[in-house]
């Protein structure tokens, strides 16, 4: 039994669908802010940022932390 994500595996699904996860994340953020739900709305986009940052990266380039904004 795997000890957690295969990290690789994970990267590559993310990387062939980024527009889609990015995309997905923004219509939660508007719900979420159309319900009154700011703060989570900020968080889901603080993802998405980080996601989106990380997108144009060349592999092994660091990638910063959604806390450290």
């Amino acid at each position: 039994m795997s000890s957690g994500p295969n990290v690789t595996a994970v990267g590559e699904v993310a990387a062939r669908y980024l527009g889609a996860i990015l995309y997905a994340i923004e219509v939660c953020a508007v719900s979420m802010d159309g319900a009154g739900r700011g703060d989570d709305a900020r968080y889901y986009r603080a993802i998405a940022s980080e996601l989106a940052d990380a997108g144009g990266k060349e592999p092994g380039e660091p990638v910063s932390n959604p806390g450290e904004r």
